[in-house]
């Protein structure tokens, strides 16, 4: 299914407040899920950056063996860092110290783990959204580790 999304890094859920606006100038994988999320009802504020939308109270964590599709898959790099303690610094409110983060990615789950978890996501490299397995996206040291699961709170 070609949804005619392309990857834009500056194109988060602050430029992108619908599908038209994506498929007009793109959109990088946080504004991919705000979208999701607004389909679901739930309206966030576009201020909501990778990090900010990991710790938003309105998803709680599942365990990876209890996922399923809607779930969202955070990915990042190998770290001793824990994601849940992380503690942000914020000048101006820009986050200075994201880079210390593990997690620089999110996508959509749109298989359960019986079926090989397979995410939606926007990939820089291809350019585009698509879905990948876990095992694709570990190929990229970036994406290499799933670090949590989390789930829309009903």
């Amino acid at each position: 299914m070609e949804l005619g999304l392309r990857y834009e890094y500056e194109r988060g859920p602050a430029q992108v407040h619908s599908l038209e606006d994506a498929q007009r100038g793109g959109l990088n994988c946080v504004a991919l899920v705000h979208l999701w999320i607004a389909l679901q009802g739930v309206v966030l504020s576009p201020s909501l950056q990778c990090t900010e939308l990991y710790f938003d109270q309105s998803l709680t964590k599942v365990e990876r063996s209890q996922a399923r599709p809607g779930d969202l898959a955070w990915l990042g790099r190998q770290s001793n860092t824990n994601p849940r303690t992380f503690m942000p610094v914020y000048s101006a409110g820009r986050l200075l110290n994201w880079h210390e983060f593990p997690i620089n990615h999110v996508g959509i789950i749109v298989s359960d783990p019986q079926q090989h978890l397979r995410v939606m996501h926007v990939s820089q490299t291809a350019g585009t959204v698509v879905v990948s397995s876990l095992a694709e996206l570990a190929k990229t040291p970036r994406y290499a580790v799933l670090h949590e699961v989390t789930r829309l709170k009903p």
